[in-house]
């Protein structure tokens, strides 16, 4: 009788103690090691620079003005272009000629993640986006990714047209400027 005393009145209370203590001693390593992990991160290391971009927030100002009022058009007669073709005479000219300067800008600023460079990631990502009557791009949308953060890539290089001030010539319905939804290719090789 004596010894179950001693247990529930001495041993038990110890052994729940010792483990808040253990726990605590735990969590402080474990937070101690993050930190350490998190000071210790290349800036050329992949998980890295996922870390440091977030993809901006849509601007809800642009967005909350046609929500509700304008309609988002799939396919319309004249579909929207990457700027600086406008020269060209006839409207299948300036679209190839338009797909062919889009194509350029996303291999030039395309920017191989890391990790998808080490193992040896290919594949294709699709993200679409909103050609504003403006020309601006917003609702931009991861759709297909392949990992390795080639999907964050391609939702930066679509971002980044914002961020350099492109404005894409907008699509045309019946003769009227309207928002159009358009859905890219983005191809990673790694050859």
């Amino acid at each position: 009788m004596i010894e179950m005393l001693a247990v529930t009145f001495f041993v038990k209370p110890a052994i729940i103690a010792l483990s808040i203590l253990i726990g605590l001693v735990v969590a402080r390593i474990t937070q101690a090691s993050m930190e350490q992990y998190l000071n210790d991160l290349d800036e050329d290391d992949d998980e890295y620079w996922a870390r440091q971009y977030t993809p901006p927030p849509p601007e809800r100002s642009r967005e909350s003005r046609y929500r509700g009022e304008e309609p988002v058009y799939k396919s319309v007669e004249e579909m929207p272009r990457f700027p600086t073709c406008e020269y060209l005479e006839s409207i299948a000219e300036r679209k190839e000629c338009a797909d062919k300067r889009f194509l350029e800008f996303v291999y030039d600023n395309l920017q191989y993640p890391v990790n998808a460079e080490r193992n040896l990631t290919e594949g294709t990502v699709h993200v679409s986006f909103v050609v504003e009557k403006d020309g601006t791009l917003s609702n931009i949308r991861l759709h297909k990714d392949i990992g390795d953060k080639c999907g964050l890539e391609g939702l930066r290089l679509i971002h980044l047209m914002n961020s350099k001030g492109i404005r894409w010539i907008p699509g045309r319905k019946e003769g009227e400027v309207v928002r159009v939804q358009i859905k890219v290719p983005i191809i990673f090789s790694v050859a």
